[in-house]
């Protein structure tokens, strides 16, 4: 009908399903994190320094600022890749990390 074929959707589906399993576990992930840092926070940091507990959402946000400075990238060399397509995937890595990010970091500061 729309000249779109059974194994076209099936891709469709796979890379779809792909794409919203890496978002959920990015969020579970998340979550996980933050609520490790804030039991550690309240645990260590308040008692020891007399400051302030921090919330669930501030310690997902301090989580991401944590994680994005400290993220290390394993790259396994392929043997066909020249000088400028290494430096294309590092570079695009890079820029789509950091706009992932931005706008997880964004919905952490509007729920704020």
């Amino acid at each position: 009908m729309f000249g779109v074929g059974l194994g076209q959707i099936k891709t469709i589906m796979k890379h779809l399903g792909n794409f919203f399993g890496v978002v959920v576990i990015l969020l579970l992930t998340s979550l996980f994190n933050g609520f490790v840092l804030s039991k550690l926070w309240a645990w260590l940091i308040v008692t020891t320094f007399q400051v302030q507990s921090i919330t669930l959402v501030q310690s997902i946000g301090i989580s991401l600022v944590v994680n994005y400075m400290t993220l290390k990238r394993v790259r396994v060399k392929e043997e066909n890749d020249g000088f400028w397509a290494e430096m294309t995937k590092d570079v695009s890595h890079a820029f789509i990390n950091g706009l992932f990010m931005l706008l997880f970091g964004y919905i952490v500061y509007l729920s704020m």
